[in-house]
């Protein structure tokens, strides 16, 4: 099978998607809340052995401030 190769120059639409989505936490947190729906901040630390609160937290904000995400505050607690 012959293999294509991309030019994908600076700015194409590949390269700012991968830009947005890399990191160690952010495939797995958009893999959860696309699939599985909405979560509570507690609720995804418990899917995702090994992240911390802190980097949950930077991750959580950076794909909100990119538009991927947006938050939702709960009134009551589960």
């Amino acid at each position: 099978m012959v293999r294509k190769i991309y030019n994908c120059e600076e700015g194409c639409s590949v390269e700012s998607t991968l830009q947005l989505i890399s990191g160690r936490w952010k495939s797995v947190l958009l893999y959860h809340l696309i699939f599985e729906g909405e979560h509570r901040y507690n609720e995804l630390q418990k899917k995702i052995p090994g992240i911390t609160r802190r980097m949950l937290s930077l991750q959580l904000k950076d794909l909100e401030s990119d538009g991927l995400i947006s938050a939702k505050l709960f009134k009551k607690n589960p």
